[in-house]
């Protein structure tokens, strides 16, 4: 396109072009330029009043009355302000052009960010899920435990993966994660002038709001079963010493 021809493809193609702008042009090849300028007035006077002499030495009027308008400090001055005025809509347009091309690689970066977030927010998603079905599976009465032993194994089973260095506290770990890289991603979205992510974070959350609900039926569920082993077991006691 003939934008990236003129102003530049990349970020870095147009901080190339402004350096020229300013270095090479503004401050090299002008400054020679605007001396000629003023030397050219000078000159366009001079040979004015050589005209105005020459008409008076010979009686001839007309020879005062050559059009040099074109080369006076007027027209000069003239042609200068439209020079400078194009290097004003020169410069914003490279500046315009930066801004909008550096906005672009933020964008690709944020999503670059953002893809294995959203990939890991899908994981534990699913994670999650399964965990709770299966937490709710085992709060099923065939699943906490025929015996005392069966139930207090499964109770300390269930203490250890919610312990600190169990398998929980650590996926609840990732999820934090996972969540305050979301948000962040969505500030910078918001930065960019973008809409934000699906709300992956808010999802986790509700699903993870599932898993502890699972998490603690299934901790009732085997405290009740190992009271009743307990009752069953003085009952059988009671039984025992009324039989002897």
């Amino acid at each position: 396109p003939m934008a990236d021809k003129l102003l530049g493809a990349t970020p870095a193609e147009t901080k190339e072009k402004i350096r020229e702008f300013k270095e090479d042009y503004r401050q090299g090849e002008k400054p020679p330029r605007a001396q000629q300028k003023a030397e050219l007035a000078k000159r366009h006077a001079d040979v004015l009043a050589k005209m105005a002499a020459l008409a008076a030495e010979t009686g001839d009027p007309s020879i005062a009355e050559t059009d040099l308008s074109a080369a006076s400090p007027e027209a000069l001055r003239g042609e200068w302000q439209k020079l400078e005025q194009a290097e004003a809509d020169y410069e914003a347009a490279l500046n315009g052009r930066l801004g909008e091309l550096e906005a672009r690689e933020r964008a690709k970066e944020t999503d670059r960010l953002a893809e294995p977030l959203l990939d890991a927010a899908e994981k534990m998603l699913k994670w999650t899920g399964d965990k709770t079905g299966d937490l709710k599976e085992r709060t099923h009465p065939d699943q906490l435990g025929a015996t005392a032993e069966e139930t207090a194994a499964k109770i300390k089973e269930l203490d250890e993966w919610v312990a600190p260095g169990g398998e929980k506290p650590i996926k609840e770990d990732e999820k934090l994660k996972i969540q305050d890289g979301l948000r962040e991603i969505d500030t910078r979205r918001a930065q960019e002038g973008r809409e934000p992510l699906p709300p992956k974070a808010n999802e986790l959350e509700d699903k993870w709001g599932d898993l502890e609900d699972a998490t603690d039926a299934l901790k009732a569920a085997l405290a009740e079963r190992a009271e009743q082993h307990k009752k069953a077991a003085e009952r059988a006691e009671t039984d025992r010493l009324c039989a002897e």
